[in-house]
């Protein structure tokens, strides 16, 4: 089969792997897309190599080709989108609803959502995958992933009425945490980015640039020093930070002091939902299936053979949501 992998630092290449075989306990799936994340950009810029991951791709949607014998809720033919893919899925913590604070973190998928067949761990007591209501296309379905880790940071951010909001990074996951604010009520909801197509797919979707400061909410999703210093200075006194990304490379020295001075309340949200139930799982789902969000104008497509533009788009901010093809026809 074909899949991604990082060659050489901001250099993609597609290279044969063999198809994996559904083990016991899981499912092999033929992806039809796979979104590009900002987690998978330090695979890609040779900063973090994919052994240390497990895994290259995560935001997927396909079709399961096989199932293990010890799988009962999934079948062949089901379309399915991805959901949590780190975790052990039998602990104390995942068994109690809450995965993503698992003390024994492991890829449930091999080699990833970057090839045309991914293995997935799917068993009877815990499951990692969402299946796909017919009338949902498989595109929008790639969303489900980032769409359950906005509705956790949203859930975080506890936005109320009246509430000012402004989001730093204006990516799919920051677009979609925005987008879910307006929906709980938010009086106002701002956007910053560098980019200018960023900001110009967040103005299409109601999002206007900054304008101001002394915020109620600040949404932090770059995973930049720079951004988490500027969401330090953006919050009013007593406002709250939530942090909804992952820093990788963080400068030293910052000053912390703005967080006593200004008593902000600062919380992170952690993945796709701690509350990764069956019933959990479906709320993004839920949410796609409404049509409560607008989500075609984030996605851009490009067939497998252009995948390093699509991360080349992601890096300039050219694009909301990029997604890489990996099956012709429909799923």
């Amino acid at each position: 089969m074909k899949a991604l992998a990082a060659v050489a630092p901001n250099k993609i290449g597609l290279i044969e792997q063999p198809e994996p075989i559904a083990a016991r306990d899981s499912v092999v799936v033929a992806v039809a897309g796979c979104g590009v994340c900002g987690s998978d950009l330090p695979i890609y810029r040779g900063i973090q190599r994919v052994e240390e991951v497990g895994f290259f791709g995560h935001e997927f949607s396909g079709t399961i080709v096989s199932v293990g014998e010890n799988v009962r809720d999934l079948c062949v033919g089901d379309r399915v989108a991805s959901g949590l893919i780190r975790t052990c899925g039998h602990c104390e913590k995942c068994f109690a609803g809450h995965p993503n604070y698992c003390p024994d973190m492991k890829a449930t998928l091999s080699p990833g959502g970057f090839a045309q067949f991914t293995r997935v761990l799917e068993n009877s007591d815990f499951g990692f995958l969402t299946k796909i209501p017919d009338h949902v296309s498989w595109e929008q379905a790639t969303l489900h992933e980032p769409l359950s880790c906005a509705i956790r940071i949203v859930e975080q951010a506890q936005v109320k009425l009246g509430d000012r909001v402004v989001v730093l990074g204006l990516g799919a996951l920051g677009l979609l945490s925005a987008l879910l604010a307006q929906k709980s009520g938010a009086s106002m909801v701002a956007g910053v980015d560098i980019q200018p197509g960023r900001l110009a797919l967040a103005a299409q979707l109601g999002i206007p640039a900054i304008d101001r400061t002394n915020f109620d909410i600040v949404i932090e999703t770059t995973g930049s020093t720079s951004g988490f210093i500027d969401a330090l200075s953006l919050a009013r006194l007593g406002g709250r930070v939530v942090i909804g990304s992952v820093y990788h490379q963080m400068a030293d020295g910052i000053d912390l002091r703005p967080i006593m001075r200004k008593e902000l309340h600062v919380v992170g949200a952690k993945g796709p939902y701690p509350h990764l139930t069956a019933e959990q799982k479906s709320l993004a789902m839920e949410l796609i299936v409404s049509g409560a969000l607008p989500l075609d104008p984030l996605l851009r497509l490009y067939p497998i053979d252009q995948a390093q533009q699509a991360f080349e788009d992601t890096v300039a901010g050219k694009v909301g949501k990029a997604i890489v093809c990996f099956q012709e026809g429909d799923q």
